[in-house]
């Protein structure tokens, strides 16, 4: 992948993680603001997380309605701006609950179509790399998000925050159509295989549903230390900025992760990062004073290079022509978990307290490493039975 084909993806993902990790922290307070309880903002970001999802999985579908994933991206942007300038005018939690609910729809179909734009420029042996320093946007946008949406928020009010908002998502606009895609024939299967070629392996069945229960921890994660911080008498603008200073963390660990998955075992890889996710839903539960905070974000955010791991793991996994379909089935199952967590998280927080929601997350984040153990498990006899079958005649 030559480097402006990288950056105008980089550029292009960096806006929609911007928005949506710089609004995440800031959402449950803001509909707190509003009169939402914390089952209420459970159903508000669960709801958001639906519309994610429903997005991730059109992705394709609306890809090809419009035969090219760049045309799309640009409409999306303006939408996106639309959106984003209407949500600075709302003035009642169902207003703002629509309008967020149709930002995170087309953030699910613009990460869709960012990552399989970068897997098909990517050659096999620099997968790793290339996804690492692209994952390397959410650790940016973090930290830009963090150190300028809470202080903006405190100082000139959310109206201010969504005209900015608006603004940035025209950079996407005039980025994407730029980008280098290659043509529908080479980026589609022949209508006769995909039925063939639709079919999950063992390994990517298992590594779905590790990644739905790692990520029902995750948002539970993301969800709890708002609430965490906000009980231990944190303002927005302390939220805000340690989600930002601890998202420094990803952009060493980003690029360093997905690069070093390149040359061993994406599947231990991405067993590591998601121990990491859970040793910070663990110290969540003690966590008290801003250091400690900021250690636990520090550890979100180192342990969301899985994201770069999962992706290159994902494109080796997909068939020749069936990246679209193992991608957006990979991000949808990713961000429907979210809507379990967002709504099982406000549920849990009411009924058996903050403590004990952290503590399942964090048994999640274990199971889901077990399930990678089986999916390691299930790749190497694969790859024992093709060793094999070379030695073996075939029969007559």
């Amino acid at each position: 992948m030559n480097l402006r084909q990288f950056l105008l993806l980089f550029i292009c993902s960096l806006v929609t993680w911007w928005v949506g990790i710089g609004l995440m922290p800031l959402l449950p307070i803001y509909a707190a603001t509003l009169g939402a309880t914390p089952t209420v903002v459970g159903i508000f970001l669960a709801f958001s997380f639906f519309t994610l999802a429903l997005g991730t999985a059109s992705a394709g579908w609306l890809a090809r309605k419009l035969s090219r994933r760049t045309r799309l991206l640009t409409l999306l942007s303006l939408a996106g701006a639309t959106a984003a300038a209407l949500l600075g005018l709302a003035t009642q939690l169902w207003q703002v609950v629509l309008l967020v609910a149709a930002i995170w729809f087309i953030s699910g179909v613009s990460l869709v179509l960012v990552g399989v734009l970068a897997g098909l420029a990517a050659t096999s042996h620099a997968r790793g790399r290339v996804f690492g320093w692209l994952s390397a946007s959410v650790a940016l946008a973090g930290v830009v998000g963090g150190l300028v949406m809470g202080p903006l928020a405190e100082r000139w009010g959310y109206p201010a925050l969504f005209g900015l908002i608006a603004v940035t998502y025209l950079v996407q606009t005039l980025s994407a159509p730029f980008i280098a895609e290659p043509a529908p024939s080479s980026a589609s299967p022949a209508p006769a295989k995909r039925k063939q070629q639709w079919h999950p392996s063992g390994v990517f069945v298992f590594l779905l549903a590790a990644n739905v229960c790692y990520s029902i921890g995750s948002f539970v994660a993301g969800m709890g230390r708002s609430l965490a911080m906000d009980q231990a008498g944190f303002g927005i603008s302390a939220i805000s900025v340690v989600a930002g200073v601890g998202s420094a963390a990803g952009l060493v660990a980003m690029p360093l992760v997905g690069r070093l998955s390149d040359g061993g075992n994406r599947l231990l890889m991405l067993a590591l990062t998601y121990a990491l996710g859970v040793l910070a839903l663990l110290g969540m539960v003690y966590a008290g004073s801003l250091a400690t905070f900021l250690t636990v974000a520090a550890l979100m955010a180192a342990a969301s290079a899985e994201r770069a791991v999962a992706s290159a793991l994902v494109t080796d996994l997909a068939p020749a022509g069936a990246l679209d379909q193992y991608m957006a089935q990979f991000d949808t199952v990713r961000w429907a978990a979210g809507v379990v967590g967002f709504a099982g998280a406000g549920y849990c927080v009411e009924v058996a307290g903050l403590t004990a929601t952290l503590l399942l997350g964090a048994g999640l984040g274990g199971l889901s490493i077990a399930l990678l153990a089986v999916a390691g498990w299930l790749q190497r006899r694969r790859e024992y039975e093709s060793f094999c079958s070379l030695w073996v005649a075939p029969s007559k």
